[in-house]
């Protein structure tokens, strides 16, 4: 499990399963998605992007304090920061983490994004 705390908290965790007798490289069935789980506690909406080795990706927005579920083609192990950008308000990237096919992460928007330790 990886943890980064950016008044954000991401952390990422690896939930793929394998049939017994398939290989998780090779198989056809293996995941081709990431699941991204965010919580955003500020009043203000965030947009979200994946920021990647292969560019910058629209990820999508989450209004303020909702929750919402996003769904990211990401056919292989890469690392990823995410960066948020609070409407009308500061800006933030996280730290780099390693993400694989299969993997769902959590990500936690602060409700005093300002104050937010980690932020870049």
């Amino acid at each position: 499990m990886v943890l980064a705390h950016v008044g954000v908290s991401a952390c990422l965790m690896s939930c793929t399963e394998v049939a017994k007798g398939t290989h998780a490289f090779t198989s056809p069935d293996r995941p081709q998605q990431v699941r991204l789980l965010v919580q955003n506690m500020n009043f203000n909406d965030a947009r979200l992007f994946a920021l990647a080795t292969n560019g910058r990706m629209p990820i999508g927005q989450v209004n303020g304090k909702q929750d919402r579920e996003f769904e990211l083609d990401w056919p292989l192990s890469s690392s990823m920061r995410i960066e948020i950008d609070m409407v009308a308000g500061p800006q933030c990237i996280t730290s780099e983490m390693q993400v694989d096919p299969g993997d769902i992460l959590e990500l936690q928007i602060a409700s005093m994004f300002d104050q937010t330790q980690d932020c870049r």
